[in-house]
Protein backbone atom coordinates (compact mmCIF):
# COMPACT_ATOMS: atom_id res chain seq x y z
CA UNK A 1 0.00 0.00 0.00
CA UNK A 2 1.42 3.78 -0.70
CA UNK A 3 1.66 6.56 1.31
CA UNK A 4 -1.57 7.94 -0.12
CA UNK A 5 -3.45 4.07 0.29
CA UNK A 6 -2.36 4.48 4.28
CA UNK A 7 -3.30 8.19 4.10
CA UNK A 8 -7.03 7.81 3.37
CA UNK A 9 -7.42 4.27 5.30
CA UNK A 10 -6.11 6.30 8.26
CA UNK A 11 -8.47 8.79 7.75
CA UNK A 12 -11.38 6.51 6.99
CA UNK A 13 -11.09 4.92 10.10
CA UNK A 14 -10.77 8.32 12.38
CA UNK A 15 -13.55 9.36 10.78
CA UNK A 16 -15.61 5.87 11.64
CA UNK A 17 -14.10 6.41 15.11
CA UNK A 18 -15.00 9.61 15.38
CA UNK A 19 -18.75 8.33 14.38
CA UNK A 20 -19.27 5.64 16.54
CA UNK A 21 -17.59 7.58 19.56
CA UNK A 22 -19.95 10.37 19.03
CA UNK A 23 -23.10 7.76 19.01
CA UNK A 24 -21.87 6.28 22.25
CA UNK A 25 -21.97 9.85 23.89
CA UNK A 26 -25.36 10.25 22.23
CA UNK A 27 -26.68 7.60 23.71
CA UNK A 28 -28.39 7.37 26.99
CA UNK A 29 -27.05 4.92 29.54
CA UNK A 30 -30.57 3.28 30.53
CA UNK A 31 -31.47 2.35 26.72
CA UNK A 32 -28.00 0.55 26.20
CA UNK A 33 -28.56 -1.19 29.87
CA UNK A 34 -31.85 -2.52 28.38
CA UNK A 35 -30.55 -2.83 24.95
CA UNK A 36 -28.00 -5.51 24.47
CA UNK A 37 -27.54 -6.07 20.84
CA UNK A 38 -26.62 -1.76 20.72
CA UNK A 39 -24.00 -2.66 23.26
CA UNK A 40 -22.56 -5.21 21.62
CA UNK A 41 -23.12 -3.49 18.25
CA UNK A 42 -20.99 -0.70 19.56
CA UNK A 43 -18.38 -3.36 20.95
CA UNK A 44 -18.26 -5.45 17.31
CA UNK A 45 -17.55 -1.88 15.36
CA UNK A 46 -14.69 -0.93 17.61
CA UNK A 47 -13.27 -4.39 17.65
CA UNK A 48 -13.95 -4.29 13.98
CA UNK A 49 -12.08 -0.58 13.67
CA UNK A 50 -9.03 -2.06 16.04
CA UNK A 51 -8.68 -5.03 13.55
CA UNK A 52 -8.47 -3.03 10.34
CA UNK A 53 -6.06 -0.51 12.43
CA UNK A 54 -3.69 -3.40 12.99
CA UNK A 55 -3.92 -4.23 9.14
CA UNK A 56 -2.61 -0.74 7.94
CA UNK A 57 -0.16 -0.96 10.82
CA UNK A 58 1.25 -3.52 9.64
CA UNK A 59 0.97 -2.25 5.91
CA UNK A 60 2.42 1.06 7.15
CA UNK A 61 5.93 -0.72 8.82
CA UNK A 62 6.58 -2.40 5.57
CA UNK A 63 6.25 0.62 3.61
CA UNK A 64 8.61 2.50 5.39
CA UNK A 65 11.51 3.01 3.07
CA UNK A 66 14.18 5.76 3.21
CA UNK A 67 16.21 7.08 -0.23
CA UNK A 68 19.70 7.17 -0.24
CA UNK A 69 19.86 10.58 -1.21
CA UNK A 70 19.69 13.88 1.45
CA UNK A 71 16.85 15.52 -0.58
CA UNK A 72 15.04 12.16 -0.48
CA UNK A 73 15.56 11.21 2.84
CA UNK A 74 14.00 15.08 3.85
CA UNK A 75 11.46 14.52 1.78
CA UNK A 76 10.37 10.97 2.88
CA UNK A 77 10.92 11.76 6.13
CA UNK A 78 8.48 14.72 6.15
CA UNK A 79 5.81 12.34 4.23
CA UNK A 80 6.48 9.79 7.24
CA UNK A 81 5.78 12.27 9.85
CA UNK A 82 2.39 12.98 8.88
CA UNK A 83 1.52 9.84 8.51
CA UNK A 84 2.90 8.88 12.06
CA UNK A 85 1.14 11.46 13.27
CA UNK A 86 -2.47 10.46 11.01
CA UNK A 87 -1.52 7.38 12.87
CA UNK A 88 -1.22 8.20 16.20
CA UNK A 89 -4.24 10.18 16.29
CA UNK A 90 -6.11 7.14 15.29
CA UNK A 91 -4.89 5.31 17.25
CA UNK A 92 -6.11 7.99 20.61
CA UNK A 93 -9.05 8.24 19.01
CA UNK A 94 -9.84 4.42 19.02
CA UNK A 95 -8.29 4.03 23.00
CA UNK A 96 -10.47 6.99 23.92
CA UNK A 97 -13.78 5.00 21.84
CA UNK A 98 -12.82 2.08 23.74
CA UNK A 99 -12.17 3.98 27.16
CA UNK A 100 -16.00 5.34 26.77
CA UNK A 101 -17.31 1.86 25.98
CA UNK A 102 -15.83 0.49 28.91
CA UNK A 103 -16.87 3.35 31.06
CA UNK A 104 -20.70 2.51 29.78
CA UNK A 105 -19.86 -0.98 31.00
CA UNK A 106 -18.88 -0.18 34.01
CA UNK A 107 -21.79 1.93 34.67
CA UNK A 108 -24.25 -0.45 33.63
CA UNK A 109 -22.61 -3.13 35.93
CA UNK A 110 -23.14 -0.58 38.88
CA UNK A 111 -26.51 0.29 38.64
CA UNK A 112 -27.37 -3.05 38.36
CA UNK A 113 -25.58 -4.37 41.41
CA UNK A 114 -27.23 -1.20 42.84
CA UNK A 115 -30.48 -2.02 42.15
CA UNK A 116 -30.28 -5.34 43.67
CA UNK A 117 -29.21 -3.86 46.65
CA UNK A 118 -32.11 -1.73 46.34
CA UNK A 119 -34.27 -4.67 45.84
CA UNK A 120 -32.63 -6.73 48.76
CA UNK A 121 -33.00 -3.91 50.99
CA UNK A 122 -37.00 -3.41 50.22
CA UNK A 123 -37.70 -7.14 50.61
CA UNK A 124 -35.93 -7.06 53.49
CA UNK A 125 -38.02 -4.33 55.06
CA UNK A 126 -40.99 -6.27 53.57
CA UNK A 127 -40.21 -9.44 55.41
CA UNK A 128 -39.77 -7.17 58.99
CA UNK A 129 -43.21 -5.89 58.32
CA UNK A 130 -45.01 -8.92 58.03
CA UNK A 131 -42.60 -10.50 60.76
CA UNK A 132 -43.97 -7.76 62.56
CA UNK A 133 -47.71 -8.00 61.91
Amino acid sequence: MDDTGLKENLENLRHSIIRTQFNLDGENLLSLAFNRNKLKYYSTELISISQSLSEIEDAFDENIQIPKDINGSIIRAAQLSILFSIRRTTSDALANAKSTLMQIHADINYYRSLTIALIALIASVIGLVINAI
